[in-house]
Parts: C-alpha cells; structure tokens; sequence
C-alpha cells in the first residue's frame, strides 16, 4: 500500500539547534519542539497533533537505529483504523507507540517513565480503558552498554542490513570508540 507520511524530528529540551534544524532538513523532516512536562506528556501531545491532522500518529523512539520498516510499516496498516499500537521493547519499554481516533490516557505513568516497567503499566491502562489495541513483535532499543554491544553485534553479522537498513551513523560511533579503545 503506498502512503504518504509526514516525517517529523520531536526534539527536547527546547531551544535553538541549528545542527539538528539542518539534518532534520536534509531529511525531509520537520523539527517540532517537544515542549514541557514528562515524556508521556510530551508523547500525547505528538499525538494528539496527529489526531488534528485525521491522521494516524506514530511514535519511534531515537533509541531503537535499526527497527526494521517493516514494524513501522505494520503499525500504519493497523491504524488505518482507530485504536492504539505498541512496539515492546525486551527492556520492559516500548519502542513505538501509535494512535488514530481519539488518543486514550495512558500516559500518566509519572516517575515509572525509564524504568522496566513501563509497557506493563501502559497495557495495564490500556485494558482498563478498554482502549482497542494492536501488538507488534518486540524489539531491541539501545539505552546502555550492553545494548549498544548487541547493536554492534547485529552490524556486524550483517543481521540489520539483511532488513534493508542504512546504518552509516551507528557504524561510525562503533568505529570511533573502537578507535578510542572501547571494545565491543
């Protein structure tokens, strides 16, 4: 199915960043402030901006590099009625997250935001909203070391670029600090 989609680079803290204002340009996309409150505040906001647009909002964390496009792809295919989709994460977050329709309060997870628990306490809201809703596989995002090490691993055996992917920036930091003396 062919889509059009308005890509757009949600960045904090807000503030001028020329740096970030020329690659979002040079990728076709929109810089928006993310503005204040939490992340799950700032989540909501992205996608309510969505729902004023009759459009579906989908949310990809920075941390996950190389999410296959097939995910992000499914996550449209399954909005393109109102509900909610999730993409767990094998750290207990979740990696994306979208909405058509009206988008359900299941943000309010206050200090939990970060922590391993993060997609239970959303499915949790989820279910007791009665939210209607769509799970996609789960995936790995990179918020440490050894998680930067398990990228490293899947560039390296060729694992992310068998999806497809372009992954020049991430192969670059791994050649920095292997060049620093880091070893993955």
């Amino acid at each position: 199915m062919s889509r059009v989609a308005r890509v757009v680079v949600c960045a904090t803290p807000d503030h001028d960043a020329p740096r970030l204002q020329t690659l979002a340009a040079a990728a076709g996309a929109d810089l928006v402030w993310q503005g204040a409150g939490d992340l799950g505040r700032r989540m909501e906001r992205m996608l309510v901006s969505a729902r004023t647009r009759d459009a579906a909002g989908v949310i990809i964390g920075a941390d996950s590099p190389d999410l296959p496009v097939a995910y992000v792809e499914k996550a449209f295919d399954l909005l393109e009625e109102p509900g909610l989709v999730l993409g767990p994460s094998a750290d207990g977050g979740y990696y994306l997250v979208g909405c058509r329709g009206d988008v359900p309060s299941i943000f309010d997870l206050g200090p939990a935001w970060g922590g391993p628990r993060v997609f239970a306490l959303t499915m949790e809201a989820v279910r007791d909203l009665a939210v209607a809703h769509h799970l996609l596989p789960e995936w790995e995002d990179v918020d440490d070391f050894e998680g930067l090490r398990r990228l490293s691993a899947r560039l390296r055996s060729g694992e992310a670029m068998s999806r497809g992917g372009e992954f020049r920036a991430c192969e670059q930091l791994i050649e920095f600090l292997a060049r620093e003396g880091v070893s993955l």
